[in-house]
């Protein structure tokens, strides 16, 4: 046994000899970013790395390797010579000039075995090329192009991803939750192209270091700031206008800032031609600090700020009424992290994000004052560390924990009031604490089998109340064939303490989150998937395939009739009425399945794509539809979308998508009658619907033709680009809503389906400096 013990002792030194762990940084040569998933490996071997979100990245290699390659998407390839024993090499890489402008941009060696497996990394430059309504450009509408990713109504931007709704979608900028990711009522996203550095999205089992949702993730990243120069680019359109910022302050490039802006001017126009002070605008802003204290070391600060506000003012009767609507998100991520040794990356985190959502009415007469307010909001406050660890070639490990304090405000309140008297609140708020941890494996098992798999941990305890558990297993499994061919499998099983509950009825599209509770179960989805992708040549061709299965439990709905819009009569002033939103809830479970076909051509002038997805959607609620299961709004059976870009010059090229989508299911009323909530007053109430089963019709399916021209100049201070865009160009009546007209079908009146958008042209114009 001695002699066993001394032999091996022996041998340590021999062993460290025989191998030495190579580190450090790869960014952009031209801005100071750093790159994430960076290819780094040894040119006569299949072992490497990538680089991880922050640009780290650590190699095992043998100590007599004398060359390491650097590759990346959009980079010219490195090949780096290193001499001597060294323990640390950065890296910067230079642009290889334009980036392919396609929907999926991912590492060229496995972007299809990625996108097979659910995973999409969209640059923010590709999304430039897309046409879009009125030339405002939008990653979640470029999103809205891939398989398995559908918006069932026209228009909206809402992402329905394997059968998911938008409130069970995880959506992060730099880390902090955005719980209301849309302007305009879901027309634009909140998320201004020009300050983001990438985005990815998760399709269903995505890594154990993401949770809270049990659709999907859609992580993104604000820019750094350029850390070389300062550099700007915007846009005017004929909706909004923007303009980013970013540059290094000091001569040190140790520290750089990002800042952003976009507004429209729906309400200087509004004014301009009805003379009207009605409010119609929205506007965000975003910012970001990038100060490296050392090579090893930074710390990041970054927020978002964003409104839209509508108000509209009236007079009839002697009375004067005020309509608004108001939302808003902000978030602020406060960012440290650390390179520990040659393996190891530390990045803690704290963040703050709110959402809020007002609606109000309000009508004064002489004598009196009535108002109704309809409120959420959530606050969160949180704080995260993550720890990356190579481990080896083989092995990279990722652990991390978080707790985040959840700060819900549910309202939904009626007043009146005398001239002389105060106001009724009726504010009611719930606050919950939610604890994380989780541990995860990036394992290349063969050359040919790559896994990743891990376990998450989750506790959510409300103040008072019920708590809940829960241990996620997640597994994903990547097989290489040959050159060619990927197969993949995946399970993930999630779990969300949160609800996103909307309206059931035809009104504003309102949303109202509902934490768990004694009362509400933490809705929970499973997942499973199987999927190919065939690459031949990564210059040309490449066809992804997957069939999915998944399984939600305890989601959430309102009862037949029910909605937080619908209050009881007041009559007396002072006195405030507010509804039990948890009484009028129903619970129940939904399940999708569906089969998604992708395919990307890239030529020398041509690029082109398609995605196609089969599905479909039933969900069960405890009393609706007599407990049966039935069509879920999102139930779209067909989806197909077509891409193309086409160089017809060095400055000129033309870009096209066509969208083809079955209708969607929807409700429709067999009768209804009126109501008045304040009898005296003229505008306090409405009309109920009654409603034979809920989605008990399909609207016609939807198809669309988008088309752009762009013609890009040079001149002296930098880069301009001139767009023309034609919307729905062959002007297809796609149905937005359903109606009646003059009665109801148990009358003999007909349904009528209401279009939205026409064709719709547009005019934009680009630039950078």
């Amino acid at each position: 046994m001695l002699r066993t013990i001394l032999f091996l002792l022996a041998t340590l030194p021999l062993a460290a000899q025989t191998s030495v762990t190579l580190s450090g940084t790869v960014t952009d040569a031209t801005s100071g970013e750093q790159l994430a998933g960076v290819n780094v490996y040894l040119p006569t071997t299949t072992t490497g790395v990538q680089t991880n979100g922050y640009g780290f990245y650590s190699l095992t290699l043998p100590a007599d390797s004398r060359r390491v390659v650097f590759s990346y998407l959009g980079y010219r390839s490195d090949t780096v010579r290193i001499g001597g024993d060294p323990d640390r090499l950065d890296i910067a890489l230079q642009p290889a000039g334009e980036q392919l402008t396609t929907v999926e941009v991912t590492a060229r060696n496995d972007a299809a075995a990625r996108a097979s497996a659910g995973v999409h990394q969209l640059d923010p430059r590709a999304v430039a090329v897309n046409p879009v309504l009125l030339g405002e450009k939008d990653v979640f509408k470029a999103l809205q192009l891939l398989p398995g990713v559908a918006n069932p109504r026209e228009g909206f931007g809402g992402l329905f991803v394997r059968g998911g709704t938008p409130g069970q979608n995880l959506i992060l900028l730099d880390g902090a939750p955005v719980y209301n990711a849309f302007h305009l009522f879901g027309f634009l996203s909140v998320f201004n192209s020009d300050a983001l550095q990438g985005v990815t999205l998760y399709k269903g089992q995505y890594p154990a270091r993401f949770g809270g949702r049990v659709s999907s993730v859609v992580d993104l990243r604000m820019k750094e700031g350029n850390r070389k120069e300062w550099h700007g680019r915007g846009g005017i359109g004929l909706l909004s206008s923007r303009l980013t910022l970013e540059g290094p302050i000091g001569k040190s490039e140790k520290v750089s800032v990002l800042l952003s802006g976009r507004r429209t001017y729906l309400d200087l126009l509004y004014t301009a031609l009805s003379g009207e002070k009605d409010k119609l605008y929205f506007y965000d802003g975003n910012f970001k600090v990038n100060y490296h204290l050392d090579d090893r070391q930074q710390v990041f600060v970054s927020g978002y700020l964003g409104q839209d506000r509508f108000s509209f003012q009236d007079e009839y009767g002697g009375a004067e009424q005020t309509d608004g609507f108001d939302w808003g998100n902000r978030t602020l991520t406060v960012r440290y992290n650390r390179q520990l040794g040659e393996r190891a990356f530390l990045n803690v985190t704290g963040i703050r994000t709110a959402f809020d959502f007002t609606v109000e009415n309000e009508e004064v007469t002489r004598d009196r004052l009535y108002r109704v307010t309809y409120r959420s909001g959530i606050r969160d406050l949180g704080l995260q560390a993550d720890l990356d660890y190579f481990l080896s070639n083989r092995h990279t490990l990722r652990a991390g924990a978080s707790a985040t304090d959840h700060d819900f405000t549910l309202i939904t309140s009626a007043e009146v009031t005398d001239m002389e008297g105060g106001r009724a609140d009726g504010a009611d708020t719930v606050r919950a604490l939610e604890l994380t941890a989780y541990l995860e494996d990036e394992f290349t098992v063969s050359p040919r089998l790559t896994a990743n798999y891990g376990l998450r941990f989750t506790r959510f305890t409300p103040r008072s109340g019920r708590s809940y558990a829960a241990a996620e297993p997640r597994l994903n499994l990547t097989y290489r064939l040959d050159d060619a061919w990927t197969a993949t499998a995946g399970y993930a099983y999630t779990r969300q303490y949160l609800h996103l509950l909307s309206n059931s009825g035809p009104t504003l599209p309102t949303s109202l989150w509902v934490p768990a509770s004694e009362d509400v179960r933490p809705q929970s989805g499973q997942l499973f998937s199987v999927g190919a992708a065939w690459s031949p040549d990564a210059e040309a061709w490449s066809v992804t395939g997957a069939v999915f299965y998944r399984l939600f439990n305890d989601i959430i709905g309102y009862t037949n009739g029910a909605s937080f819009f619908l209050l009881d009569a007041l009559n007396e002033p002072g006195q405030t009425n507010r509804i039990d939103v948890v009484d009028n809830l129903t619970s129940g479970h939904a399940r999708a399945g569906g089969f998604e076909l992708g395919g990307t051509y890239t030529g020398s002038r041509l690029r082109a794509s398609l995605a196609y997805t089969l599905s479909r959607v039933d969900e069960q609620l405890d009393g609706v539809n007599d407990d049966d299961y039935y069509p879920a709004a999102q139930d779209r059976r067909h989806d197909l979308t077509l891409t193309a870009r086409y160089d017809l010059r060095p400055n000129l090229l033309i870009s096209a998508n066509w969208t083809y989508g079955s209708g969607v299911p929807t409700s429709v009323p067999i009768s209804e009658y009126g109501y008045n909530a304040l009898p005296g007053f003229s505008n306090t109430g409405g009309r109920l619907a009654d409603y034979e089963e809920r989605n008990n019709y399909r609207m016609t399916a939807v198809h669309r033709l988008d088309v752009a021209l762009r013609w890009r100049r040079s001149p002296k201070w930098g880069k301009a680009v001139w767009e023309l865009g034609l919307y729905n160009a062959y002007s297809r009546a796609n149905p937005f809503y359903v109606t009646t007209e003059r009665g109801f079908r148990s009358s003999g009146r007909r349904l009528v389906q209401r279009a939205l958008f026409p064709v719709v042209p547009s005019i934009s114009y680009n630039f950078e400096f």
